[in-house]
């Protein structure tokens, strides 16, 4: 993964988990709630929120910003060190516009529109920012990331996949955070329906921690799974299992 491109003064503060958590509650999902009827096009609202949630209506119609969808994007700084990656996203604060690679595929579109919400949020003196194609895997498993790349992944999760809305979703579905002190032969075999492959309790007691997850993301036994509900990738959505202490 090379490195992302920004100019500007970059602020120096350190987000804390939970404060980036109370910034996307404040700034994006609070607003959403209370505008979910005007917001509900093309998504469901039921009494857990609005699925799946549009980076790119937030930008246009909570920000009042604009937002393009070039089939790519051109490198638009010519003092620029080019790294011959692909622009994924940019995000430029004084034009008031965000754009995504077109191309991209939609999971990785959103991950990245959302992921350029995060640096408009969290870091106020970054003027213009150019990100390469995000699908939220990078929180974990890319190494030596700026801490604000990782602050605007973590944010992306935060609104795409929310806390409460998540949280509830596995409560219903599971009873309740899986742990492998407690899976049994029914959730195994439950499982299997949702995975249309044998999943053992071998493989749930003894697989790694990220192998449940991937499983509990993929899962439809009852009904569509949370990467569908969600529109994310099945490592963003692992991930944001871990991180929620959803999955053990």
């Amino acid at each position: 993964m090379r490195p992302r491109l920004g100019i500007g003064n970059c602020a120096v503060k350190h987000w804390r988990p939970s404060e980036i958590r109370a910034v996307a509650l404040e700034k994006i999902l609070k607003p959403l709630w209370q505008q979910r009827k005007e917001l509900a096009r093309g998504a469901a609202i039921s009494p857990i929120g609005l699925l799946p949630i549009m980076p790119n209506r937030l930008i246009t119609e909570l920000l009042r910003m604009h937002v393009e969808e070039p089939e790519e994007i051109a490198d638009e700084v010519e003092s620029a060190v080019s790294t011959g990656s692909i622009v994924g996203g940019v995000f430029d604060r004084k034009r008031g516009r965000f754009a995504v690679a077109g191309r991209l595929p939609l999971e990785c579109r959103r991950f990245t529109l959302a992921h350029e919400l995060g640096h408009y949020f969290l870091h106020p003196g970054l003027f213009y920012h150019r990100d390469v194609p995000l699908i939220g895997s990078e929180r974990t498993e890319v190494r030596g990331r700026p801490r604000q790349e990782i602050e605007a992944d973590r944010f992306a999760a935060e609104i795409l996949m929310p806390r409460r809305t998540l949280c509830h979703l596995i409560a219903a579905r599971y009873g309740g955070a899986i742990s492998p002190d407690e899976i049994d032969e029914d959730l195994a075999f439950r499982l299997t329906l949702g995975a249309f492959r044998t999943i053992t309790l071998d493989m749930l007691v003894h697989g790694t921690r990220r192998d449940r997850s991937r499983i509990i993301a993929m899962d439809t036994h009852r009904g569509r799974s949370l990467v569908e509900l969600f529109l994310v990738s099945r490592e963003a959505m692992a991930i944001q299992l871990e991180d929620l202490d959803l999955v053990f």
